[in-house]
């Protein structure tokens, strides 16, 4: 129990009554949303979310409404502009169904990996702990995110080369 106070404490989280405990979960009512894996601590990514809620005033992060997904979707535009020329196996000049399902493929690979790069970088750069890059925090992290980001794509694009390459 005193371990479980100590990390209320850690996180910024007033003390709290062994009322506010239940038999459920060692965790106070407010901190359990953030157990992922719903093992009574908070540990790891948990612990950072749990801090930056607290940091937000337990506010939810601000952030608009399917804004990851637009960036994925003009990020993947670009990409297939870029890559066009690479998917285009039978280099006919278009991307037959077989071609485009390939690209699809390739791209949900890439997208995970954006998914994750997106939560390193936070980490990584979030300064204020809010949960969310300000302008000069994105400032600082655009540099290794452009890199990583260009190492994901072309890691699933090698892969794609490899596998085309095989004889069917």
């Amino acid at each position: 129990m005193k371990t479980l106070l100590r990390l209320a404490a850690c996180t910024g989280f007033a003390m709290l009554t062994n009322s506010a405990w239940s038999a459920d979960s060692p965790l106070p009512k407010p901190l359990r949303k953030f157990d992922a894996d719903k093992d009574g601590k908070l540990t790891g990514d948990e612990l950072i979310r749990a801090r930056q809620a607290h940091n937000r005033g337990g506010r939810e992060p601000e952030v608009r409404e399917g804004q990851w997904k637009e960036i994925l979707e003009r990020r993947k535009k670009t990409w297939l502009q870029q890559q066009n020329g690479n998917l285009d196996l039978n280099k006919d000049g278009n991307l037959d169904d077989a071609e485009k399902e390939r690209a699809e493929k390739i791209w949900g690979e890439i997208a995970d990996g954006l998914g994750k790069l997106r939560w390193e970088i936070l980490k990584k750069y979030d300064k204020n702990d809010d949960g969310d890059l300000n302008q000069t925090e994105r400032e600082a992290s655009r540099k290794e995110s452009d890199e990583r980001r260009a190492a994901i794509e072309k890691q699933a694009m090698e892969s794609h080369r490899a596998n085309a390459a095989k004889p069917a």
